[in-house]
């Protein structure tokens, strides 16, 4: 018989592979063998999600997440999926129950934190950053999250510091990279803007943002078959709902390129 680790690992292929139902199938199974291994439940969730049924994953993750005792991955899990469902209240009642946590604080601060950014709250979004940091210093979701509200307030200097400050705890954090690679496009200083993309997908093949960078870097210098490519691949990778707007410009111009 196979074990939960094993399974684990041939569905995260799977959905790696864009192969969300034989990912759900797989783990499906796992979770009637290994009913209460929580990787298994966070992991369908996820396969259920990536196959456009985000109620199948909800009721998941509240069947088993909303118990007392359940761990940190699942109640996050579970928070992360109401706020994917934009039920924002439950969301930070989910996150608030870890927030006390010992080892799992700084994570739900964070989350709080992006909460209240979604709010434009940016006052409460910075003050739940500033907590996590201080649960935890090496926090690079807090790090990149402060980042990403010195970019809201178009202070790019600042932005880089936090990114670069997160590379510095992480020099394998590919969110960091993705966002450098980012604020160096927008401010035109495109051999540091690939550079750092470069890095990101170098650390994750999968990461859509830095492929939407470097395909726009290209395409600004005339590298058409470079930029197509990574549309492309920016299109294999993208999933997420609230992308769909991005979705549209990219393949309009790809259609655009191909002509």
């Amino acid at each position: 018989m196979e074990t939960p680790e094993q399974i684990i690992e041939q569905a995260t292929d799977k959905l790696e592979q864009g192969q969300g139902r034989q990912a759900v199938d797989l783990l499906t199974r796992a979770h009637r063998q290994f009913s209460d291994n929580e990787e298994v439940i966070v992991l369908l969730a996820e396969a259920y999600a990536e196959n456009r049924q985000p109620r199948k994953a909800l009721q998941l993750l509240e069947r088993f997440g909303s118990e007392a005792a359940a761990g940190a991955e699942l109640v996050l899990a579970l928070g992360d999926e109401y706020y994917a469902q934009d039920q924002v209240a439950e969301a930070r009642q989910t996150y608030e129950r870890l927030a006390d946590s010992a080892d799992h604080a700084a994570e739900a601060l964070v989350r709080l934190g992006l909460l209240c950014f979604s709010e434009q709250d940016y006052a409460a979004a910075k003050s739940h950053f500033d907590q996590a940091l201080e649960v935890d210093p090496s926090c690079v979701a807090a790090l990149n999250s402060l980042g990403d509200l010195c970019q809201e307030h178009n202070d790019s200097a600042a932005a880089k510091k936090w990114y670069l400050k997160a590379l510095s705890v992480d020099d394998e954090d590919v969110e960091a990279a993705g966002n450098l690679a980012e604020l160096f496009y927008e401010t035109g200083q495109l051999e540091e803007a690939e550079r750092y993309a470069r890095q990101a997908v170098s650390l994750d093949p999968g990461y859509a943002p830095a492929w939407l960078t470097l395909g726009y870097l290209y395409l600004d210098q005339d590298r058409e078959k470079d930029a197509a490519r990574c549309f492309e691949t920016f299109l294999r990778w993208e999933k997420s709902p609230t992308a769909q707007d991005i979705i549209i410009e990219v393949k309009a111009v790809l259609e655009a390129l191909r002509d």
